[in-house]
């Protein structure tokens, strides 16, 4: 009887420490991009049409070699990518798709307001089939802390 005590205890201890180790070592390869090696870049900058911020779109950086594809918002005319969510330094094809006009509209009542308070104007989306509102080029992503680049997007 003590021996098969001793054996309970000592299995018992074992599937513990492999209830332990076993997720512990499947978690390192579920890690981000520096569990894997790749080193990313913080990449900033701003985007204009024809002169013009912006105001909504996506930014898709797709690699031209081995990699995987990133995107960022575009609002307001700028955009950014952080450490753990930009590409990494080299080659890529760019894909930047600005998202609806608008214009602000003026308002019908330009007196005061309603108490007094002072709303922004109001927005409405504009449909303008001349202009455009995808646009592809190629673009380098040098290494380095933290690069900015602006892309000047024209008819």
């Amino acid at each position: 009887m003590a021996i098969s005590v001793g054996t309970s205890a000592s299995v018992s201890h074992r599937w513990r420490t492999l209830l332990f180790v076993v997720p512990l070592i499947g978690s390192l390869g579920c890690g981000g991009s520096a569990a894997q090696g790749v080193a990313r870049v913080p990449l900033t900058g701003k985007v204009t049409y024809n002169g013009q911020p912006v105001a909504k779109g996506i930014l898709l950086l797709q690699p031209k070699g081995a990699g995987q594809p990133v995107s960022t918002n575009v609002t307001d005319g700028t955009y950014a990518f952080t450490r753990t969510d930009g590409p990494s330094a080299g080659g890529y094809h760019v894909t930047v798709t600005r998202i609806g006009a608008e214009e602000v509209v003026a308002p019908a009542n330009r007196g005061i307001t309603p108490g007094g308070r002072n709303f922004p104007p109001p927005r409405k989306p504009v449909d303008r089939p001349a202009e455009k509102s995808s646009f592809e080029l190629d673009y380098v992503v040098p290494g380095g802390d933290a690069p900015t680049h602006d892309f000047e997007l024209k008819d």
